[in-house]
């Protein structure tokens, strides 16, 4: 397993990037693993969150401390639990 920044330095990738995630309520380890690209490159971002009620608050969070220019939208309401929780996070 690499971080998100130890590929995106391996790669040389630059700027335009997205990522796509949905890795079963991981997303908050993969989001920490990319602070420096999130600060250097501003990719968009988009993000299943409904895996815990609290994943939704804490990926936003985490984006915007990588970079805060960031503009976070939720979209779509996962509604089989109680209270329902939001399904994607976009972030771009």
């Amino acid at each position: 397993m690499v971080t998100i920044d130890s590929l995106a330095d391996q790669l040389g990738l630059g700027e335009k990037g997205f990522v796509k995630m949905d890795i079963e309520g991981a997303e908050m380890a993969a989001l920490e693993g990319a602070m420096r690209t999130m600060a250097r490159h501003r990719p968009k971002f988009a993000v299943a969150v409904y895996h815990g009620y609290e994943n939704a608050q804490r990926c936003k969070e985490l984006i915007l401390k990588g970079n805060t220019g960031y503009t976070v939208e939720f979209r779509g309401m996962y509604g089989w639990f109680h209270p329902p929780r939001p399904y994607m996070l976009f972030a771009w």
